[in-house]
């Protein structure tokens, strides 16, 4: 994620810069990794942050992820 990205999660869910890294870097092993069941909870458990700023990491890093994906895709396209 970009450093924009990362500052307005900050804002938003008043946690560190170093735990919103984490909770990132955790978010995208999960999804990418196709586990999307559970990431919120798990993310609340591991970093023990409120259920609401998992929440918007979650929704963040997957919009950036899908994001990502679609460029990809669309890259293959272009050839």
């Amino acid at each position: 994620m970009n450093k924009e990205m990362i500052v307005e999660l900050v804002k938003k869910t008043g946690l560190s810069e170093d735990i919103i890294n984490q909770a990132i870097s955790f978010v995208e092993s999960k999804l990418k990794g196709g586990e999307i069941d559970g990431v919120v909870e798990g993310l609340t458990s591991k970093l023990n942050i409120p259920d609401d700023a998992a929440k918007s990491i979650v929704d963040a890093v997957s919009g950036a992820v899908g994001s990502g994906i679609l460029d990809e895709i669309k890259g293959i396209f272009k050839k």
